[in-house]
């Protein structure tokens, strides 16, 4: 997969591959990390087959693009940043999760402000959306305070939308 790849001060930020599944599945199945997400895998196949089942394409209506976040320093598998082309082209979902041992850390506020630079001045993208767990509170604090605003709820999840100026 080639595609998009940012370096921040602390992280590289690069397109998931399935080489990474062992590194995904190490956070993603911790219950702390996956309470508030639909993915939750059981095992590395679940995660092979999740990597498998993203675009390798940027900027492709209807699906889902994985960036992975890794740390500079040894270059340990952090998190990730999923993007969600949405069949409005000018609009985006954003999500990001991040290992226990680096939240409130900032590197979720580092790599997304990356990647929303991005969909905005690159691709052009007009509007970026995220969709939270209503009670993910520290989720709800960091779209916050990137700029992102409350515009409804749906369900058990409250949306928050960034638009370009």
């Amino acid at each position: 997969m080639d595609g998009i790849h940012f370096e921040t001060e602390r992280l590289r930020i690069r397109p998931l591959t399935v080489e990474d599944a062992a590194s995904l599945f190490s956070y993603r199945s911790l219950y702390e990390v996956s309470r508030f997400q639909t993915f939750l895998p059981k095992n590395t196949a679940d995660a092979v087959d999740f990597l498998k089942s993203i675009s390798p394409e940027l900027n492709v209506r209807n699906t889902w693009y994985q960036l992975g976040l890794f740390h500079k320093e040894g270059n340990k598998h952090v998190g990730d940043i999923g993007i969600h082309f949405l069949d409005n082209s000018n609009e985006t979902e954003i999500g990001c999760t991040l290992a226990p041992e680096y939240w409130k850390q900032g590197y979720a506020s580092e790599s997304l402000g990356v990647v929303i630079s991005y969909l905005f001045n690159t691709l052009e993208k007009k509007i970026i959306t995220a969709n939270i767990d209503r009670d993910n509170i520290p989720s709800r604090r960091l779209f916050e305070r990137l700029g992102f605003e409350f515009t409804s709820r749906a369900g058990s999840e409250v949306v928050y939308q960034l638009r370009r100026i």
